[in-house]
């Protein structure tokens, strides 16, 4: 089942709590749901093996994933750490796992561009700035392209989770 219809959902519910409140209010509210996916994550095999295989096939899975990963990168930015659970505990290899993430990425912000536009957080100055950040994006795909081949595949995932809590934690702390 394909997640983007489900981030769609997200998104317009993001949109519309965005509109009244800011996104610095909602942030700790997104770092501890991207903390609670990471003990989730963690602890699976604790629920047994018929869970750990049965939750990345199941649809509340998916539906829920989706809405919080289209609400969290509308509020804020946020879904990196809710779609690195996902894509983790969808069982995804190293370069499969950078690979969606990417594509997602790349087509969720797309999306959003009209609902920022309407909101006026995207401006003439914002994209001007952003312009300016295309050669360093660039290097950075470039470097990744080089980098990752060479990391374990489970070095990755622990990366990935380290990552991901330093996220959440200072969404919660700062």
């Amino acid at each position: 089942m394909s997640l983007i219809p489900w981030v769609l959902i997200g998104i317009i519910f993001g949109y519309f709590v965005l509109n009244q409140i800011s996104s610095e209010q909602l942030k700790p509210l997104i770092g501890i749901i991207v903390l609670s996916l990471i003990i989730l994550h963690i602890s699976r095999e604790r629920f047994g093996e018929k869970f750990t295989k049965a939750l990345p096939k199941s649809l509340w899975f998916t539906i829920s994933m989706g809405i919080l990963a289209g609400f969290a990168t509308m509020i804020g930015n946020a879904a990196g750490g809710v779609m690195a659970i996902y894509l983790l505990m969808k069982g995804l290899p190293k370069n499969e796992f950078v690979g969606t993430g990417a594509w997602f990425f790349m087509c969720v912000n797309l999306i959003k561009i009209p609902f920022y536009i309407s909101l006026g957080l995207i401006t003439v100055d914002s994209i001007t700035f952003n312009a300016w950040l295309i050669p360093t994006i660039l290097i950075g795909a470039v470097i990744g392209i080089k980098v990752v081949p060479l990391i374990p595949q489970k070095v990755f995932q622990t990366l990935i989770l380290g990552f991901a809590l330093i996220g959440a934690l200072r969404l919660i702390l700062v």
